[in-house]
């Protein structure tokens, strides 16, 4: 094997970066490969938490989520939610429209940034029959969420999400039957601790994936103005504007996978214990640009719902009359893994 600093390439596909220790896979035909290979795993063997997380809230939390399992765990809820997800968008889509819609013009008076990332969270936790005012006020919890979910997280940040994840839990759990819960529970998943888990779960993803769509989306509008006319239209291709950012900003770049055990993927042995990075930005358009998502069996449930909420803000931001923010020489939060602009929050006449 070439012991190089830079990624190697060992087939059409699959590289190994010998300074990392990380197998990195870049071309789509592989990724969709990796994502699809019914052995590899969405955590390690020896680490299903984070180790500063074991033993607490977040770390119980954070071992309940969906996402974060396979196998019995991950078949026992994920067919419900994503049927209930997929459903429950449906029928509610108008009303949903008009709750980011009310959300985003809120948080617009704050300024981009708050509009960028207050609306999808609060928004979801409404969603979720929590109350206005403290739906608005969930981002330092998620924040706190973010840093102990790190790798190098320490005892401060461990103990800071230990808290966040009690009172984001707590929030749902004392906000009563909501027409989502209602819906996942009549697919037949009925497990209480799993459930209110995975809907705190719902909460954390919309704050830094959609938060992040938003965020892209709207420096696409505001650096084409040609752009931002076209879809003032009433036939203007939502659906087609949010498949190219998410193809070319895509708001998650990456994903991970983990051999538990040593296996062949795309024609190359894989030790036992081996992570795999999967590069999911650039997915050129015949592979459906949409990949920021995910694809198999760890495809993101939300993902309509979390497009309904980025045009939902999109479209209320374009007919606000409010002056876009500057996007020359922008400027990406620091995380590997996201990609999302940094708006200075300033006051936005409307």
């Amino acid at each position: 094997m070439n012991t190089t600093t830079t990624p190697q390439a060992l087939n059409a596909g699959l590289q190994f970066d010998a300074e990392r220790g990380l197998w990195i896979v870049t071309d789509p035909a592989i990724v969709n490969a990796v994502l699809h290979h019914p052995g590899l795993r969405v955590r390690p063997a020896a680490e299903p938490v984070p180790r500063a997380l074991v033993g607490g809230p977040a770390g119980a939390m954070f071992g309940r989520w969906l996402r974060m399992n396979d196998g019995a765990t991950h078949q026992a809820g994920k067919p419900a939610l994503q049927a209930a997800l997929q459903r429950w968008t449906e029928a509610h889509r108008i009303e949903l429209r008009a709750l980011v819609q009310t959300t985003a013009a809120r948080q617009l008076t704050h300024g981009w940034a708050d509009w960028m990332w207050v609306t999808p969270a609060s928004s979801m936790a409404q969603m979720l029959g929590i109350a206005v005012e403290q739906a608005d006020r969930l981002t330092p919890l998620l924040r706190a969420l973010a840093k102990g979910f790190v790798p190098a997280a320490d005892s401060d940040a461990a103990r800071a999400a230990h808290e966040a994840a009690q009172s984001l839990q707590g929030l749902i759990g004392t906000a009563g039957p909501c027409s989502l819960l209602r819906a996942i529970q009549a697919e037949g998943w009925d497990d209480d601790q799993a459930l209110q888990a995975n809907l705190a779960g719902l909460v954390w993803q919309s704050f830094e994936a959609t938060a992040a769509l938003l965020g892209n989306g709207l420096v696409a509008l505001a650096a084409d103005a040609e752009l931002a006319r076209q879809m003032r239209e009433r036939d203007a291709d939502w659906a087609g504007l949010l498949k190219r950012v998410c193809r070319s900003d895509a708001p998650i770049r990456h994903t991970r996978r983990f051999a538990p055990e040593a296996l062949e993927v795309a024609g190359a042995s894989l030790p036992a214990g081996a992570c795999i990075i999967v590069e999911l930005a650039g997915c050129p358009a015949h592979f459906g640009g949409m990949l920021t998502f995910g694809d198999g069996p760890h495809a993101c449930p939300g993902q309509d719902l979390a497009l309904l909420i980025a045009r939902s803000a999109l479209q209320q931001a374009l007919h606000s009359g409010a002056p876009w923010p500057a996007v020359d020489d922008l400027r990406f939060e620091p995380a590997a893994n996201l990609r999302a602009p940094i708006f200075v929050n300033h006051k936005v006449p409307t």
